[in-house]
């Protein structure tokens, strides 16, 4: 019997050319939707699950690119998804039925999964100089954090485990990954003694 693995990743911003400015690597949205789709389906297949977190498409005409990703994908909107109340769109809700078309699940805000919570925004921080969408944010309750937003400013801060492309070179990253990700950063900042971290995540299973 085939398990089904749990994915999860952020800040895809199909169709968004002004972001190739940020991602040098790319010479254009072509290579870059390229890029992130083969990275995705060379390690998640249909049977797994994928959670978006956030800032899909920057323009709903590139919302047909995820039928070429494989897996059932579940979304946990974020500000540039035309769904999310926080977006520049006068109406979200009206745009929602573009995103059903393409996913499983749409989330507006945070989602709790067995330990750990996923939402776009992070408890705390942020990629500009102030933190913004603070009516958005989850607070703080001393689980781990899987979440987007951000790009280069962090992989890892304390319990929060930033999934977006930027930092995993643009592929999912596994649960496992992710929580061990998160773990880690929670145990150094409640400044536990040597060991601790290998002993909890071996009684987690991790």
């Amino acid at each position: 019997m085939t398990t089904m693995a749990q994915w999860f990743t952020a800040d895809l911003h199909l169709g968004h050319k002004g972001i190739l400015r940020h991602r040098p690597q790319f010479l254009d949205l072509d290579q870059m939707h390229a890029s992130i789709i083969n990275n995705w389906n060379a390690v998640v297949t249909e049977g797994d699950e994928v959670w978006v977190l956030g800032d899909v498409a920057m323009r709903e005409h590139a919302l047909p690119l995820m039928d070429q990703m494989n897996g059932t994908k579940h979304l946990v909107a974020g500000n540039h998804d035309d769904c999310h109340p926080a977006s520049h769109r006068s109406n979200p809700a009206k745009h929602m039925a573009r995103y059903e078309r393409h996913f499983a699940s749409i989330h507006l805000g945070t989602v709790e999964m067995d330990d750990v919570l996923l939402c776009h925004f992070p408890y705390w921080g942020d990629h500009t100089a102030s933190a913004r969408f603070k009516e958005h944010r989850p607070q703080y309750t001393g689980k781990v954090l899987l979440h987007g937003h951000c790009h280069l400013a962090w992989k890892r801060w304390g319990p929060q485990v930033n999934v977006g492309v930027d930092v995993w070179d643009f592929a999912p990253v596994s649960m496992e990954e992710a929580k061990r990700d998160g773990l880690l950063g929670l145990i150094a900042g409640l400044g536990r003694e040597a060991g601790f971290a290998e002993a909890y995540m071996a009684a987690a299973g991790l």
